[in-house]
Protein backbone atom coordinates (compact mmCIF):
# COMPACT_ATOMS: atom_id res chain seq x y z
CA UNK A 1 0.00 0.00 0.00
CA UNK A 2 1.52 3.53 -0.98
CA UNK A 3 1.05 6.49 1.45
CA UNK A 4 -1.05 8.59 -1.30
CA UNK A 5 -3.98 9.95 -0.41
CA UNK A 6 -6.99 7.94 -2.78
CA UNK A 7 -9.09 10.68 -4.45
CA UNK A 8 -12.86 9.57 -4.31
CA UNK A 9 -14.08 8.46 -8.09
CA UNK A 10 -16.27 11.01 -9.37
CA UNK A 11 -18.40 8.90 -10.64
CA UNK A 12 -19.69 7.84 -7.06
CA UNK A 13 -20.86 11.34 -6.83
CA UNK A 14 -23.11 11.39 -10.17
CA UNK A 15 -26.75 10.30 -11.19
CA UNK A 16 -25.70 6.66 -12.19
CA UNK A 17 -24.32 6.23 -8.23
CA UNK A 18 -27.90 7.49 -7.40
CA UNK A 19 -26.03 10.10 -4.85
CA UNK A 20 -26.91 13.51 -6.85
CA UNK A 21 -24.08 16.15 -6.00
CA UNK A 22 -26.44 18.71 -7.86
CA UNK A 23 -27.76 19.59 -4.63
CA UNK A 24 -29.74 22.35 -5.87
CA UNK A 25 -31.86 19.63 -7.71
CA UNK A 26 -32.20 17.58 -4.88
CA UNK A 27 -33.59 20.69 -2.78
CA UNK A 28 -35.72 21.32 -4.85
CA UNK A 29 -33.51 24.45 -6.47
CA UNK A 30 -33.70 23.29 -9.93
CA UNK A 31 -37.37 21.60 -9.97
CA UNK A 32 -38.81 22.74 -13.15
CA UNK A 33 -42.32 23.56 -11.68
CA UNK A 34 -40.67 25.93 -9.22
CA UNK A 35 -40.07 29.63 -10.98
CA UNK A 36 -38.40 30.48 -7.54
CA UNK A 37 -35.86 28.60 -6.23
CA UNK A 38 -36.33 27.49 -2.22
CA UNK A 39 -34.16 25.60 -0.09
CA UNK A 40 -35.73 24.87 2.96
CA UNK A 41 -34.21 28.18 5.13
CA UNK A 42 -30.76 27.82 4.20
CA UNK A 43 -30.64 29.58 1.39
CA UNK A 44 -31.98 33.18 -0.08
CA UNK A 45 -34.44 33.10 -3.35
CA UNK A 46 -32.72 32.54 -6.68
CA UNK A 47 -35.26 33.51 -9.32
CA UNK A 48 -34.83 30.84 -12.11
CA UNK A 49 -37.34 30.44 -14.90
CA UNK A 50 -39.42 26.86 -15.36
CA UNK A 51 -37.51 26.61 -18.62
CA UNK A 52 -34.14 27.29 -17.10
CA UNK A 53 -34.64 24.85 -14.51
CA UNK A 54 -36.08 22.02 -16.31
CA UNK A 55 -33.22 22.91 -19.28
CA UNK A 56 -30.33 22.64 -16.50
CA UNK A 57 -31.57 19.16 -15.16
CA UNK A 58 -32.06 17.79 -18.20
CA UNK A 59 -28.39 18.84 -18.82
CA UNK A 60 -27.21 17.51 -16.05
CA UNK A 61 -28.95 13.91 -15.92
CA UNK A 62 -27.45 13.69 -19.77
CA UNK A 63 -23.83 14.54 -17.56
CA UNK A 64 -24.03 17.82 -20.37
CA UNK A 65 -22.45 19.29 -16.96
CA UNK A 66 -21.03 22.39 -19.72
CA UNK A 67 -24.90 23.40 -20.20
CA UNK A 68 -25.96 23.05 -17.03
CA UNK A 69 -22.97 25.15 -15.37
CA UNK A 70 -24.60 28.75 -16.07
CA UNK A 71 -27.96 27.80 -13.71
CA UNK A 72 -26.13 26.57 -10.87
CA UNK A 73 -24.00 29.49 -11.19
CA UNK A 74 -26.92 31.83 -11.47
CA UNK A 75 -28.53 29.92 -8.40
CA UNK A 76 -24.76 30.40 -6.87
CA UNK A 77 -24.28 34.07 -7.01
CA UNK A 78 -27.59 34.51 -5.50
CA UNK A 79 -26.80 32.50 -2.45
CA UNK A 80 -28.36 29.22 -3.10
CA UNK A 81 -25.38 27.44 -0.66
CA UNK A 82 -26.61 23.95 -2.23
CA UNK A 83 -25.90 25.59 -5.45
CA UNK A 84 -22.36 26.70 -4.48
CA UNK A 85 -22.08 23.24 -3.10
CA UNK A 86 -22.73 22.11 -6.79
CA UNK A 87 -20.36 24.22 -8.21
CA UNK A 88 -17.81 23.20 -5.67
CA UNK A 89 -17.88 20.22 -6.97
CA UNK A 90 -17.52 20.97 -10.74
CA UNK A 91 -14.27 23.00 -10.18
CA UNK A 92 -12.93 19.96 -8.35
CA UNK A 93 -13.95 17.09 -10.66
CA UNK A 94 -13.86 18.99 -14.09
CA UNK A 95 -17.15 18.59 -14.78
CA UNK A 96 -18.29 20.82 -17.50
CA UNK A 97 -15.48 23.52 -16.36
CA UNK A 98 -11.82 23.24 -16.41
CA UNK A 99 -10.31 21.87 -13.07
CA UNK A 100 -9.66 24.65 -10.58
CA UNK A 101 -9.24 23.86 -7.11
CA UNK A 102 -8.82 27.61 -5.63
CA UNK A 103 -12.22 27.67 -6.73
CA UNK A 104 -13.26 24.34 -5.39
CA UNK A 105 -12.42 25.17 -2.05
CA UNK A 106 -13.96 28.68 -2.26
CA UNK A 107 -17.44 27.33 -3.86
CA UNK A 108 -17.39 24.56 -0.81
CA UNK A 109 -16.62 26.81 2.13
CA UNK A 110 -19.91 28.29 2.76
CA UNK A 111 -22.51 25.38 2.28
CA UNK A 112 -19.91 23.37 4.65
CA UNK A 113 -19.97 25.93 7.25
CA UNK A 114 -24.47 25.58 6.69
CA UNK A 115 -23.93 21.71 7.19
CA UNK A 116 -23.62 20.76 4.12
CA UNK A 117 -22.00 17.00 4.88
CA UNK A 118 -21.02 16.33 1.40
CA UNK A 119 -19.43 19.75 1.17
CA UNK A 120 -17.75 19.29 4.71
CA UNK A 121 -15.88 15.94 3.37
CA UNK A 122 -14.59 17.46 0.38
CA UNK A 123 -13.74 20.13 1.81
CA UNK A 124 -11.72 18.57 4.17
CA UNK A 125 -9.69 16.52 1.66
CA UNK A 126 -8.86 19.96 0.22
CA UNK A 127 -7.06 20.85 3.36
CA UNK A 128 -5.62 17.30 4.01
CA UNK A 129 -3.84 17.61 -0.10
CA UNK A 130 -2.88 21.41 -0.46
CA UNK A 131 -5.93 21.43 -3.31
CA UNK A 132 -6.36 24.87 -3.39
CA UNK A 133 -5.36 25.71 -0.28
CA UNK A 134 -2.35 25.26 2.09
CA UNK A 135 -1.75 22.00 3.44
CA UNK A 136 -3.70 22.16 6.98
CA UNK A 137 -4.21 19.03 8.65
CA UNK A 138 -6.19 20.32 11.51
CA UNK A 139 -8.47 21.98 9.77
CA UNK A 140 -9.20 18.83 7.66
CA UNK A 141 -9.85 16.92 10.76
CA UNK A 142 -12.91 19.63 12.07
CA UNK A 143 -14.69 19.40 8.60
CA UNK A 144 -14.07 15.86 8.17
CA UNK A 145 -15.21 15.21 11.92
CA UNK A 146 -18.23 17.63 10.96
CA UNK A 147 -19.25 15.10 8.10
CA UNK A 148 -18.63 12.00 10.06
CA UNK A 149 -20.97 13.34 12.77
CA UNK A 150 -23.71 13.11 10.01
CA UNK A 151 -22.42 9.64 8.98
CA UNK A 152 -21.76 10.58 5.78
CA UNK A 153 -19.31 8.07 4.24
CA UNK A 154 -17.39 9.99 1.93
CA UNK A 155 -15.77 11.60 5.04
CA UNK A 156 -15.68 8.14 7.01
CA UNK A 157 -13.54 6.47 3.94
CA UNK A 158 -10.95 10.11 4.15
CA UNK A 159 -10.86 9.21 7.84
CA UNK A 160 -9.94 5.65 6.91
CA UNK A 161 -7.05 7.24 4.34
CA UNK A 162 -5.51 9.52 6.69
CA UNK A 163 -5.16 6.64 9.30
CA UNK A 164 -4.00 4.59 6.38
CA UNK A 165 -0.99 7.04 5.34
CA UNK A 166 -0.24 8.87 8.60
CA UNK A 167 -1.25 12.38 7.06
CA UNK A 168 -1.45 14.48 9.96
CA UNK A 169 -1.96 11.84 12.49
CA UNK A 170 0.50 8.61 13.61
CA UNK A 171 -0.49 6.02 11.49
CA UNK A 172 -3.04 3.68 12.95
CA UNK A 173 -4.38 0.58 10.66
CA UNK A 174 -6.66 -0.66 13.25
CA UNK A 175 -8.54 3.11 13.19
CA UNK A 176 -8.31 2.81 9.15
CA UNK A 177 -9.76 -0.26 9.20
CA UNK A 178 -12.90 0.87 11.77
CA UNK A 179 -13.22 4.05 9.56
CA UNK A 180 -13.19 2.35 6.26
CA UNK A 181 -16.07 -0.29 7.60
CA UNK A 182 -17.74 2.41 8.59
CA UNK A 183 -17.95 3.76 5.03
CA UNK A 184 -18.46 0.24 3.53
CA UNK A 185 -21.24 -0.07 5.27
CA UNK A 186 -22.73 2.50 3.46
CA UNK A 187 -22.23 0.62 0.43
CA UNK A 188 -19.12 3.17 -0.92
CA UNK A 189 -17.14 0.98 -3.01
CA UNK A 190 -13.90 2.96 -2.37
CA UNK A 191 -14.26 2.17 1.15
CA UNK A 192 -14.77 -1.13 0.28
CA UNK A 193 -11.94 -1.61 -2.11
CA UNK A 194 -9.21 -0.20 0.91
CA UNK A 195 -10.54 -3.19 2.80
CA UNK A 196 -10.00 -5.56 0.63
CA UNK A 197 -6.54 -4.28 0.48
CA UNK A 198 -6.36 -4.00 4.55
CA UNK A 199 -7.38 -7.91 4.43
CA UNK A 200 -5.33 -9.15 1.74
CA UNK A 201 -1.83 -7.11 3.13
CA UNK A 202 -3.18 -8.39 6.74
CA UNK A 203 -2.95 -4.28 7.96
CA UNK A 204 -4.92 -3.78 10.74
CA UNK A 205 -6.81 -7.35 10.29
CA UNK A 206 -5.86 -10.56 10.21
CA UNK A 207 -4.68 -11.46 6.36
CA UNK A 208 -7.53 -12.72 5.14
CA UNK A 209 -7.37 -13.45 1.50
CA UNK A 210 -11.35 -14.75 1.33
CA UNK A 211 -12.01 -11.53 2.96
CA UNK A 212 -10.10 -9.82 0.74
CA UNK A 213 -11.78 -10.92 -2.33
CA UNK A 214 -15.04 -10.27 -0.84
CA UNK A 215 -14.62 -7.00 -0.53
CA UNK A 216 -12.72 -6.62 -3.50
CA UNK A 217 -15.93 -8.03 -5.40
CA UNK A 218 -18.14 -5.75 -3.67
CA UNK A 219 -16.18 -3.33 -4.93
CA UNK A 220 -15.60 -4.56 -8.06
CA UNK A 221 -19.84 -4.92 -8.52
CA UNK A 222 -19.94 -1.09 -8.43
CA UNK A 223 -17.75 -0.46 -10.91
CA UNK A 224 -13.84 -0.19 -8.79
CA UNK A 225 -11.57 -0.54 -11.50
CA UNK A 226 -8.88 -1.29 -8.54
CA UNK A 227 -10.98 -3.84 -7.16
CA UNK A 228 -12.16 -5.12 -10.81
CA UNK A 229 -8.06 -5.93 -11.27
CA UNK A 230 -7.60 -7.32 -8.09
CA UNK A 231 -10.93 -9.88 -8.08
CA UNK A 232 -9.06 -10.73 -11.39
CA UNK A 233 -5.88 -11.21 -10.04
CA UNK A 234 -7.09 -13.21 -6.89
CA UNK A 235 -8.79 -15.77 -9.25
CA UNK A 236 -6.07 -16.57 -11.60
CA UNK A 237 -3.69 -17.13 -8.63
CA UNK A 238 -6.19 -18.46 -6.55
CA UNK A 239 -6.18 -16.62 -3.81
CA UNK A 240 -8.88 -17.03 -1.71
CA UNK A 241 -10.59 -18.94 -3.75
CA UNK A 242 -9.93 -22.08 -6.21
CA UNK A 243 -8.34 -20.91 -9.41
CA UNK A 244 -11.09 -19.76 -11.81
CA UNK A 245 -9.57 -18.74 -15.09
CA UNK A 246 -12.98 -17.46 -16.51
CA UNK A 247 -14.05 -15.81 -13.95
CA UNK A 248 -10.31 -13.85 -13.81
CA UNK A 249 -11.21 -13.22 -17.91
CA UNK A 250 -14.30 -11.60 -17.11
CA UNK A 251 -13.10 -9.45 -13.87
CA UNK A 252 -9.64 -8.33 -16.40
CA UNK A 253 -12.09 -7.57 -19.32
CA UNK A 254 -14.36 -5.02 -16.93
CA UNK A 255 -10.92 -3.17 -15.97
CA UNK A 256 -9.58 -3.30 -19.43
CA UNK A 257 -12.39 -1.40 -20.64
CA UNK A 258 -11.92 1.54 -18.20
CA UNK A 259 -8.09 1.95 -19.18
CA UNK A 260 -6.80 -0.12 -16.85
CA UNK A 261 -3.68 -1.05 -18.93
CA UNK A 262 -2.28 -4.11 -16.55
CA UNK A 263 -5.60 -5.78 -16.66
CA UNK A 264 -5.58 -5.51 -20.46
CA UNK A 265 -1.90 -7.41 -20.31
CA UNK A 266 -3.36 -9.90 -17.93
CA UNK A 267 -6.14 -10.76 -20.41
CA UNK A 268 -4.08 -10.91 -23.22
CA UNK A 269 -1.89 -13.66 -21.59
CA UNK A 270 -5.59 -15.50 -19.91
CA UNK A 271 -6.89 -15.59 -23.59
CA UNK A 272 -3.65 -16.27 -25.52
CA UNK A 273 -1.73 -17.59 -23.26
CA UNK A 274 0.65 -19.24 -25.76
CA UNK A 275 1.77 -15.88 -27.41
CA UNK A 276 3.46 -15.04 -24.04
CA UNK A 277 5.64 -18.75 -23.16
CA UNK A 278 9.04 -19.13 -22.93
CA UNK A 279 9.76 -22.04 -23.97
CA UNK A 280 13.98 -22.19 -22.99
CA UNK A 281 13.24 -23.75 -19.81
CA UNK A 282 10.86 -27.02 -21.18
CA UNK A 283 13.73 -27.46 -23.44
CA UNK A 284 16.25 -27.52 -21.09
CA UNK A 285 13.82 -29.95 -18.76
CA UNK A 286 13.61 -32.65 -21.14
CA UNK A 287 17.07 -32.06 -22.43
CA UNK A 288 17.78 -33.47 -18.82
CA UNK A 289 15.31 -35.77 -19.59
CA UNK A 290 16.80 -37.19 -22.90
CA UNK A 291 20.49 -37.02 -21.39
CA UNK A 292 19.46 -39.96 -19.54
CA UNK A 293 19.68 -42.39 -22.34
CA UNK A 294 22.85 -41.48 -22.76
CA UNK A 295 25.07 -38.76 -25.14
CA UNK A 296 25.39 -40.48 -28.18
CA UNK A 297 28.86 -39.99 -29.38
CA UNK A 298 28.51 -38.06 -32.87
CA UNK A 299 29.06 -40.70 -35.60
CA UNK A 300 27.80 -42.81 -38.46
CA UNK A 301 27.51 -45.67 -36.40
CA UNK A 302 25.46 -44.15 -33.39
CA UNK A 303 23.01 -42.07 -35.59
CA UNK A 304 20.36 -44.67 -34.59
CA UNK A 305 20.81 -43.97 -31.42
CA UNK A 306 21.01 -40.00 -32.04
CA UNK A 307 17.66 -40.47 -33.37
CA UNK A 308 16.16 -42.23 -30.79
CA UNK A 309 17.20 -39.45 -28.27
CA UNK A 310 15.67 -36.34 -31.15
CA UNK A 311 12.90 -38.36 -30.67
CA UNK A 312 12.78 -38.48 -26.96
CA UNK A 313 13.53 -35.10 -27.03
CA UNK A 314 10.55 -34.00 -28.70
CA UNK A 315 7.84 -36.44 -27.39
CA UNK A 316 8.62 -34.71 -23.87
CA UNK A 317 8.28 -31.62 -25.26
CA UNK A 318 5.11 -32.01 -26.74
CA UNK A 319 3.67 -33.88 -23.84
CA UNK A 320 4.65 -31.14 -21.26
CA UNK A 321 3.24 -28.57 -23.36
CA UNK A 322 -0.39 -30.47 -24.11
CA UNK A 323 -0.32 -31.03 -20.09
CA UNK A 324 -0.13 -27.22 -19.86
CA UNK A 325 -2.25 -25.70 -22.50
CA UNK A 326 -4.28 -28.71 -23.66
CA UNK A 327 -4.98 -28.70 -27.07
CA UNK A 328 -3.39 -25.71 -28.32
CA UNK A 329 -0.85 -26.25 -31.13
CA UNK A 330 2.81 -26.44 -30.55
CA UNK A 331 4.70 -23.47 -31.88
CA UNK A 332 7.36 -25.53 -33.68
CA UNK A 333 4.51 -27.75 -35.44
Amino acid sequence: MGTALKVAVPEMLLPARGMLIALAIASGALHPNCAAAQTAGTTSGATISPQEAANAKAAWDRGDYEAAFPVFHKLAERGNVEAEATLGFMYRFALGVPRDYAKAAGWLKKPAEQGIALAQAELGFIYLSGEGVPIDYTEAMVWLRKAVSQNNAQAEFYLGEVYATGKGVEKDYGQAVAWFAKAAAQDDSNAETKLGDMYYGGLGVSKDYAKALEWFTKAAEQGDVDAQAFAGYMYEKGQGTRPNREAAIGWFKKAAAQGDADSQKELNKLQHPTRHVDLSALRFRCWLESMKLGKPAVSPANEAEAGRVHQFFQKCLRSNWHRLFGDAPFPED
